[in-house]
């Protein structure tokens, strides 16, 4: 399947994966998963490697939150190590390795979601049944994965503290926000738009950096 099947020429997505031609019920999984999709319409990142911030914002979107990707950059911590900040350039070319302009992993990305007000949790070593269980219940998850899925060798590096960590060129984000069949579909902020993978297409550049994401609790469930 393409990796950009189901969108109309006016930019509105045509689930066709995820439901029959008269639409799923909408308390049902697929239901959710579709009137999620059309609240997030999706924006295109700002900078040329704000991915992370992008989906971000688009996180908290979801669960009616307000901040934009420059308030949601300004508080990411700076490091050579991603899994400790953002390194390097936002603005410089993408494909790099640190300490050149790259991007930051799950940890800092969770941590800076929290200081919104969003209990925003890093996980890695997930699969994609754990991700049709959280869009299945209405919450969109950030996956690190690469641009458009591709391929690309994963590379361990060592920061100025001595810290190892692993990195991939491409390291790119998007918000999950349905699984269904052999289709994921999410809010790619490179394309700035909704767009649907091949689930083993997305699941393969997933699984470059260990299957990495954030999830999060709409914050009405923190006050049962």
């Amino acid at each position: 399947m393409s990796r950009r099947a189901g969108f109309a020429s006016a930019g509105v997505v045509v689930l066709v994966a995820f439901g029959a031609c008269a639409g799923p019920r909408p308390d049902s999984p697929a239901g959710r998963a579709e009137a999620l999709a059309e609240r997030l319409a999706g924006r295109p990142q700002a900078r040329r490697l704000s991915c992370e911030s992008r989906s971000a914002a688009d996180l908290l979107a979801a669960h009616g939150i307000a901040a934009t990707e420059a308030e949601v950059f300004a508080r990411l911590p700076r490091s050579d190590n991603p899994d400790l900040g953002f390194v390097g350039d936002v603005d410089g070319p993408p494909g790099r390795l640190p300490p050149e302009g790259y991007g930051v992993h799950a940890e800092p990305i969770a941590a800076v979601l929290r200081s919104f007000g969003l209990a925003a949790t890093a996980v890695r070593d997930r699969d994609l049944a754990w991700l049709r269980a959280e869009t299945d219940a209405g919450r969109p998850v950030i996956a690190w994965a690469t641009g458009s899925c591709s391929l690309s060798r994963p590379v361990d590096l060592v920061d100025a503290r001595g810290t190892p960590f692993r990195c991939v060129r491409g390291e790119h984000t998007m918000l999950v926000v349905g699984v269904r069949g052999t289709s994921v579909l999410v809010v790619d902020p490179g394309e700035g738009r909704r767009v649907t993978f091949d689930a083993d297409e997305f699941d393969a550049a997933w699984a470059l950096l260990g299957r990495r994401a954030v999830r999060a609790d709409p914050p009405a469930a923190r006050t049962r």
